[in-house]
């Protein structure tokens, strides 16, 4: 059970952030415009960059010691799709201040 709470919040937090959930299914036309598709892009593309490099340090340790690696992997996850939330979440407060 321990191990599947970072998984779920890997996979849950940026399905809300890509607007997958039930609520921004069905507010689709109101919350697709530019603005929200760029802020999605970035934070995305953070997300990417914290998974691949998350994944690459859990293959070293891996390759030094197989269990660390493994035990790694829900932690590797769980930053990448936190990550993905709140760089969405500062983006979305920074563009708020604007208008």
């Amino acid at each position: 059970m321990q191990i599947l709470l970072p998984v779920l919040y890997g996979w849950l937090i940026p399905v809300l952030v890509m607007g997958w959930d039930w609520n921004a299914q069905k507010n689709r036309r109101l919350m697709e415009d530019e603005l929200t598709q760029v802020l999605r892009a970035r934070s995305m593309i953070l997300a990417f960059v914290v998974l691949m490099g998350g994944v690459t340090v859990a293959l070293g340790l891996g390759l030094w010691r197989a269990d660390y690696g493994v035990l790694a992997l829900p932690y590797v996850l769980a930053l990448g799709g936190a990550s993905a939330g709140l760089r969405f979440a500062w983006l979305d407060r920074e563009a708020g201040r604007d208008g």
